[in-house]
Formats: structure tokens, C-alpha cells, sequence
């Protein structure tokens, strides 16, 4: 079965009806008011869902569920729709220069060629936990994925349109892998077994198949290609590594943004003459995107990520939120968003199975300290909490060298910053007067007096959660 898409006459002159017809039907959110009431969702807050949700073994799931739309989330989710909307105005249907590269034949792409209708893409970096993919597929998830076109730019009818297309890299093992799940996956979207039947039985042609999987983007005017989970190994030093680089400008040369979302040491695009300044130029142009976790329990972000989740709760009374609440939430939780919705949960099912009606300071610090989670996450955790850069050297996955510039400490020495043996080691006077200064300088930023804002997020159709969403983005808080 072939999808329904058939050429038509050709037009030189902009086609008929007052916008691009590759823009219909998807948001186009002017406002933070627009923006919050189309990403916002909290089902906590529905009577009904509620009564119907009472197994607190659900909790969990419910809890993550959850979008608040904090200030660093509308960012996030403002560029995602600017990248959207800027690439398919680039590629509007009515005119004529757009057709003249959709017909161009692949292989005459290279490396540093741009077409007429080049884009650009996106790069959001941060390491695990700070809940990058749920912003990510929150905002996707209010976009529609594909739209039917009777007729499009009076070229071609049939042709169904592929708004955007979500992989996770964890399931994609080579360039070969992703292009073939990236077929397989646009097949779903169309209903049909087509452009993944070609490559089956045969030894892959690697160049015929990127030629094949940019041309069937191009077809069917993919606005935004994501890919999800990128780890230093997607983009290291080995060679099939650098033609993933080559593939990703070559789909942005052609005019289909790409948004990279993963790991800082994955996203450094390192090669083996130094780093691809060309890839990293275009996928930052519309603005890096690096999210970390908060820097204190007075960060705006975290203010109002907190009030948005803490009023997500099954138990029969609810504690009045307090600063030193928040503060506590804080230190146990090292300011990451998944760390935060795992305590709140993992506190209402120890509140339930004890007998207590409602969350205490006790409870919630009794509850951290019996989650194997946060137990597990401890060290990384307290590292963030007191600002020690030497504290994240264990973990593999997180760029040291970053947060000690953030943090203004000083550069350690290289041993220090490696992974440490099983015996333990006594620091020297030098490095444990560098760490009590370094705790000393946190707890100065923590104690900064600052007001605690006031913000709930969730997805509500009252005109009461609007207003507190945004007076938290028109009033943060003062020093």
C-alpha cells in the first residue's frame, strides 16, 4: 500500500488563503496566559479524577503526570514552538523557491551545503533528573503529529504532513539503527508498510539509506525531528559517530530542525581535530538550553515548581506550605524536579501506611531517609546542596568542570577529579579547607532573605490558577 500523494500542475505565483498551510492546526501560543493554559496540567485538581485515583500505589505515576509550567519551562517550551514555526515558514508551500529544493535530488547534499530553505536546530543539555523529556513531550504532546493536505501549495495533494517525530537513543545502536527505527516509526504515522519494507533482507546501503530517510522528511514536510537521550557515546570520537553529526546538518541544510535533548557530555560534539563548531553554531542559534537543578530553596523555579506540586496530594488534610517546608524539600531533594515529585510521593504513602492524615517536616524527612532512591542519590545530592564540585567527581555522567565555573570555586587538581578507589582517602588540609569554603559560600546564597513566591501549575480551567501562575513570572521574588 503507498500513501496517497500525487503531483500536480505547478505554480509559480503564492498560492491562495491568507497563511502558510503547513501551519494550520498547530498552536501558536502569543502569551504566557496562552502558553500556561495549553501546556499546564495537573489532574489533582479535577474532583472527579481524583475520586477515582485513590490507590496510592498510582501515586507515582500521577505525580509524574504533573506539568507546572514554571518560568524556565515556558522558555523551554516558547523556543520548541519558534523552532517549529520559524522552519515551515522557511518551507512555506506558497512559494516558489521552496519547491525548487523539495524537487533537488538528495545526493547533492554535503556537509557545509545550505538550501534556500536551511534551518536551524536545538540543543537541550542537563543531566538525569532535571526532567528534560517530560518538558519536552509535555509541549509535544499539544502539537499535533500529523495533518492531512487535500491540497498543498496547489503541487501536491494527498500528502499527509509530519508535524514532528519523538526517538529515544537508548534504542537506537548506530547510525543504521536510527535510520531504520526513524523509517519504521514514520510508517507508523502513515498508516502504512513502505519506506522500512525497502531495507529488509539485504545488506543496508548506508548512503542510499540516508538519502531515502531525508527524502521521505522532506515529502512529507517534517517540522521538527526529536531526538531524545543523547549520551556521550551518539556523539564521540568513533566514526560512525561523525556521520550522526553529518546526517544532522544535512536534514537542517535541507530545512527539517532537529533538537538534540540529552547529556552535556553528549552534546559537545567532539571530534577528533577538536569540536564540530559548525553543528554546534546551528544547533545553538536559537539559544542553548541548559537546565540545572535550582541553586537554592529561593530560586524562583524551585519556589513555584514546589507550590505546584505540593498541592498534588490523596491524604485528607494538607499541611500549610511554609519556608522552612520549602527549604527542607530542598536540601533533600538537591533542587531536582524528579528527585522532588519521588519524595511527595514516596511521604504520602508513608503518611498512609502509618495512619497520618497529613504531610509533617518529621514524616517527609523520615520518608527520604527510607526511600532507596534518594538514599542511593544521597551523595549526588548533597553534593548540589553544598556546592561541592569535588562531591560530583564519582559520577561519570555529569560534566565536574562545569559547575565548578558556576559554583566559582577553583579549578582542583587533575587527580582529584578522578573516580576515587573502593578504599576510602583522607583529604588533605588544603582540600578540606577548599570544601568548608565552598559550604560556607552555599550557605551564604541560602541564606539570602527572599519572599517566597506564590504559584501553582497545573492544567485548570479557573481563572484563579492563571492569575497565581502569573504573578510568579511578572513578580519573582525580590533580594
Amino acid at each position: 500500500m503507498k500513501p496517497k500523494l500525487r503531483a500536480v500542475s505547478a505554480v509559480n505565483s503564492i498560492a491562495e488563503g491568507a497563511g502558510n498551510p503547513l501551519l494550520r492546526g498547530i498552536p501558536d501560543p502569543r502569551t504566557d496566559e496562552d502558553l500556561v493554559r495549553l501546556i499546564a496540567h495537573d489532574p489533582f485538581r479535577d474532583p472527579t479524577w481524583k475520586a477515582r485515583n485513590t490507590n496510592v500505589r498510582r501515586l507515582p505515576d500521577a505525580l509524574q503526570s504533573v506539568f507546572v509550567p514554571t518560568p524556565g519551562a515556558l522558555r523551554l517550551a516558547r523556543t520548541l514552538f519558534e523552532v517549529l514555526h520559524n522552519g515551515y515558514d522557511r518551507r512555506d508551500p506558497r512559494k516558489p523557491g521552496v519547491w525548487v529544493n523539495f524537487h533537488k535530488p538528495i545526493e547533492g547534499v554535503t556537509y557545509g551545503e545550505a538550501s534556500p530553505t536551511f534551518t536551524d536546530g536545538l540543543a537541550i543539555s542537563g543531566i538525569t533528573g532535571l526532567g528534560k523529556s517530560h518538558q519536552v513531550c509535555r509541549v509535544l504532546s499539544v502539537i499535533p503529529q500529523t495533518i492531512y493536505h487535500d491540497n498543498l501549495g496547489r503541487r501536491l495533494t494527498g500528502i499527509t504532513q509530519i508535524v514532528w517525530i519523538y526517538l529515544d537513543m537508548n534504542t537506537a545502536s548506530g547510525l543504521e539503527a536510527l535510520l531504520l527505527e526513524l523509517l519504521e516509526k514514520i510508517d507508523d504515522l502513515l498508516g502504512v508498510q513502505l519506506y522500512r519494507k525497502q531495507f529488509e533482507g539485504s545488506r543496508v546501503n548506508i548512503d542510499r539509506l540516508i538519502n531515502t530517510v531525508i527524502r521521505v522528511l522532506k515529502t512529507h514536510f517534517c517540522g521538527m525531528l526529536v531526538l531524545d537521550e543523547i549520551q556521550r557515546l551518539n556523539f564521540g570520537l568513533k566514526q560512525a559517530s561523525e556521520r550522526v553529526r553529518n546526517l544532522m546538518l544535512k536534514l537542517l541544510n535541507v530545512g527539517i530542525p532537529v533538537v538534540l535533548v540529552g547529556n552535556p557530555l553528549g552534546l559537545q560534539f567532539k571530534e577528533k581535530l577538536g569540536v564540530s563548531g559548525q553543528l554546534i553554531r546551528r544547533l545553538k542559534a536559537n539559544g542553548y538550553v541548559r537546565l540545572n537543578p535550582a541553586d537554592s530553596s529561593t530560586d524562583e523555579e524551585w519556589q513555584t515548581l514546589v507550590r505546584g506540586l505540593w498541592r498534588c496530594q490523596i491524604l485528607p488534610e494538607r499541611t500549610p506550605l511554609s519556608v522552612p517546608l520549602i527549604d527542607l524539600l530542598y536540601r533533600l531533594t538537591g533542587g531536582f524536579p524528579k528527585f522532588l515529585s519521588h519524595l511527595l510521593a514516596f511521604s504520602q504513602q508513608l503518611a498512609i501506611t502509618t495512619g497520618e492524615r497529613k504531610l509533617s517536616l518529621e514524616l517527609i524527612e523520615r520518608a527520604a531517609h527510607t526511600s532507596p532512591l534518594l538514599r542511593e542519590m544521597h551523595p549526588l545530592i548533597n553534593a548540589f546542596v553544598t556546592c561541592d564540585a569535588l562531591g560530583l567527581r564519582t559520577f561519570s555522567d555529569i560534566d565536574t568542570e562545569y559547575y565548578i565555573q558556576k559554583w566559582g570555586t577553583d579549578q582542583p587538581d587533575a587527580h582529584l577529579l578522578t573516580r576515587p578507589s573502593s578504599m576510602p582517602q583522607r583529604r588533605t588540609q588544603q582540600e578540606v579547607l577548599k570544601k568548608e569554603q565552598i559550604k560556607a559560600k552555599a550557605a551564604k546564597t541560602r541564606g539570602k532573605n527572599k519572599s517566597v513566591v506564590s504559584a501553582a501549575a497545573s492544567k485548570t480551567q479557573t481563572d484563579g490558577f492563571l492569575q497565581e501562575i502569573m504573578s510568579i513570572i511578572r513578580h519573582p521574588p525580590k533580594a
